[in-house]
């Protein structure tokens, strides 16, 4: 070997397989071409690019005294094991399958024989190693017995563009070392950049329209109780709270999500003169009764609210006894609880008490008006509201909010400072719910202002209020003077409010509430006098968006008493079966008049039935929970023909229709009508195929559930007092 007898050192061994570049040892290249000849020295340092196999091979000169042995059979070594065996312990492949340390040997003082013996190393079994590319395997020639030289062959291939040398060179090169720096640094930078344009796109970049999540009532089917006419649970002859917590079962089962007790605070006689706002009325039951309602309401996942009177009270109301005496020391900070003057000329609103005047509600001197102004007043009120917040009240209904405050002459309601009250009622409503992380919902105050225009109620809500019931729907009936005063005026009438109300709402994005019943007005079914066109109305009710508010046993269309002169006439006992009272009392007289058609017409004869109008309740109510297209969705009353329209129910983004879309038929009159609804905004420019029926009337013997009705003709036709929701298909 060249460099003295026995001399050996590392050299570069670079393996290349299958495309990839392994580097198993290396040295210096400086040590190694003193050691090499000059062939190998000129073979480093050729030009030669593009080194496609390496093949190392260690040549041998035979000693005097040995003989070359025939190569032995060639040994096949997979990668893995050749990579390993040459990474370990700085170690080159060696014979009988060992890996020899790596020596160099001091050619003054030892032979190659004497250094073979030493380091256990046979010379013999001196290896040429044959480095070629294959496969799945290198293979290993057995070669003379004593190594000599280095021989390094390099062939042309397509993986390198410089030689060793060359690549030594730029490696340590002051110039290529700045530069790949520099290129290491930018690289970093522009991955970096990039990083932070990305997530600026994420943050920036517009998505889509985040889904918003109503508030609990803005889609509340709320049900209305008159609660002594609802259950008797003790045969007293009034209904209690114990027997309505007894029937919730019914209501959740109906789809009702919130019930609304009225009357609910003791009163003089279940009205709006309250004598103690922190007691339920004895009548109906305790404190701890109501308690025990609103947590069995809660149990079945539904809301409940109450009747307050926030601008009247009894005249048996301590507040009121107490001020009406406030020249006594011990009452005089009550002086100002209520509206005093000196003595003035009685009128409807104003009614002396001995040397002075008080203000009180239209006619009715045993309902004086509180005073709004006094901060007392106020204070202790909201006292009220959070004592009834803290016991589970979901909401207010604030009775006769236009005697909150008054002019001057008491005749007209002051609606400038009214607005201001239920500011500030909205304020302590919601800081006292934010202050208490108790409370898990949002509290809805709700109230109704009769003749009251679309601006004067979207006035009252961006005052405080969530919901302003809108009474225009109460005017409905046969033979009235609110609308066309004709036979088949139900129909005209309901289409000319329903058209106006609806563009209010969708244009001034105001919460709408509908109500066709309530306490002070007679049953719908006997408005228009038949319980076909009032099962119609609740349909349509019901397919109108945001809150709907039913009276009890419209949902079954009760009727008012006959001949009543007792109580109201739209106050009779619900009518749950054909048993006595019609499951009402257990009472062998009660209080509360029973209507004499309920052996006919009750709850469980409706439930248990196939088709009833408490069926098609039900189903609508089903629907209006499954698919928020009915009780969020854009809404499009059709034109009026012949006492029968549509009302269209989509959603629509960015001027594209999406999800389902419904049509709801209705026909008022008395006559059948193939209903055209192929020019309808929604369905212009599109195919129509079938649509599915998901709701009728009672009454509509030719639709069914899920009754697939073709409609490619462009019309569908709908018989006399019938309904039909459909779900359209293009």
């Amino acid at each position: 070997m060249v460099g003295g007898e026995g001399a050996f050192y590392q050299a570069v061994l670079k393996v290349v397989s299958d495309g990839e570049l392994y580097r198993i040892k290396q040295v210096s290249l400086n040590k190694l071409m003193h050691t090499l000849t000059p062939r190998a020295k000129n073979v480093i340092a050729s030009k030669e690019r593009n080194i496609g196999i390496i093949t190392i091979a260690i040549c041998c000169k035979s000693s005097r005294h040995e003989h070359a042995s025939s190569a032995p059979k060639p040994l096949k070594v997979s990668h893995q094991q050749l990579f390993k065996a040459m990474m370990e312990d700085n170690m080159l492949p060696g014979a009988r399958g060992k890996v020899p340390r790596t020596y160099e040997v001091d050619k003054e003082r030892h032979s190659e024989s004497y250094v073979a013996a030493v380091r256990g190393y046979n010379h013999k079994d001196a290896q040429a190693i044959s480095m070629d590319k294959s496969k799945d395997s290198f293979k290993i020639r057995a070669s003379a017995p004593l190594l000599q030289e280095f021989a390094m062959s390099i062939q042309p291939g397509e993986n390198f563009k410089y030689t060793i040398v060359e690549m030594e060179r730029y490696r340590n090169d002051p110039f290529w070392k700045t530069l790949r720096w520099l290129l290491f640094i930018l690289f970093w930078l522009l991955w970096s950049f990039m990083f932070v344009v990305a997530i600026l796109i994420v943050i920036f970049s517009p998505g889509c329209t985040p889904r918003v999540v109503p508030n609990w009532w803005e889609n509340a089917i709320i049900y209305q109780i008159w609660t002594p006419s609802f259950q008797d649970s003790d045969a007293s002859g009034v209904g209690d709270f114990i027997g309505l917590s007894n029937r919730l079962e019914n209501l959740r089962r109906l789809g009702v999500q919130a019930v609304w007790l009225n009357p609910f605070l003791y009163s003089d006689d279940f009205n709006d003169a309250v004598q103690d706002h922190l007691t339920v009325d004895p009548k109906l039951g305790i404190n701890d009764d109501a308690y025990k309602l609103v947590d069995a309401v809660h149990d079945k996942e539904m809301k409940i609210v109450v009747s307050l009177p926030v601008s009247i009270t009894s005249k048996n109301h301590l507040w009121y006894r107490q001020s009406s005496q406030a020249s006594l020391e011990q009452y005089s900070n009550f002086s100002d609880y209520y509206h005093w003057r000196k003595a003035a000329e009685d009128s409807p609103f104003m009614s002396k008490h001995k040397n002075a005047s008080y203000m009180h509600y239209k006619n009715r001197p045993d309902w004086p008006i509180l005073n709004w102004q006094s901060a007392s007043v106020r204070d202790n009120m909201f006292k009220i509201i959070s004592f009834w917040i803290d016991k589970g009240i979901d909401g207010f209904y604030f009775s006769g909010i236009e005697y909150l405050a008054r002019m001057k002459s008491a005749s007209e309601a002051d609606w400038s400072r009214i607005m201001d009250i239920i500011r500030d009622i909205r304020n302590h409503v919601d800081t006292y719910v934010e202050r208490n992380p108790v409370f898990k919902t949002k509290i809805v105050l709700f109230a109704t202002r009769d003749n009251a225009r679309e601006e004067e109620k979207k006035e009252l809500v961006l005052s405080g209020l969530n919901l302003v019931i809108n009474y225009e729907l109460g005017s409905i009936g046969k033979d009235n003077q609110i609308c066309h005063r004709t036979e088949d005026n139900v129909a005209e009438c309901i289409h000319e409010i329903l058209t106006e109300l609806v563009h209010f709402h969708s244009t001034d994005n105001i919460s709408a509430m509908w109500e066709f019943g309530n306490p002070q007005l007679s049953r719908i079914a006997s408005r228009v006098k038949s319980q076909q066109q009032a099962e119609l109305l609740t349909m349509l009710q019901l397919l109108l968006p945001g809150t709907s508010s039913i009276y009890y046993g419209d949902e079954i269309g009760m009727m008012d008493l006959p001949n009543e002169k007792l109580v109201p006439v739209q106050r009779g006992a619900m009518q749950w079966d054909d048993s006595v009272n019609a499951g009402f009392s257990s009472a062998i007289s009660t209080n509360i008049p029973v209507h004499p058609a309920f052996a006919h017409n009750n709850w469980a004869r409706q439930y248990n039935s196939q088709r009833s109008q408490l069926k098609t309740f039900q189903k609508m109510a089903r629907l209006r929970k499954r698919d928020e297209t009915i009780s969020s969705g854009r809404t499009i009353i059709g034109q009026l023909i012949n006492s029968t329209f549509t009302i269209t129910k989509y959603v629509k983004n960015e001027n594209i229709s999406a999800g389902n879309t419904y049509l709801g038929a209705f026909n008022f009159g008395r006559t059948d009508i193939a209903l055209p609804i192929e020019g309808l905004d929604t369905v212009k420019n599109k195919e129509l195929h079938q649509a599915m029926v998901v709701a009728s009337s009672s009454n509509a013997d030719q639709y069914y559930y899920h009754q697939m009705v073709d409609i490619s003709s462009g019309t569908v036709t709908i018989s006399s007092e019938q309904g039909v929701i459909f779900k359209l298909s293009f």
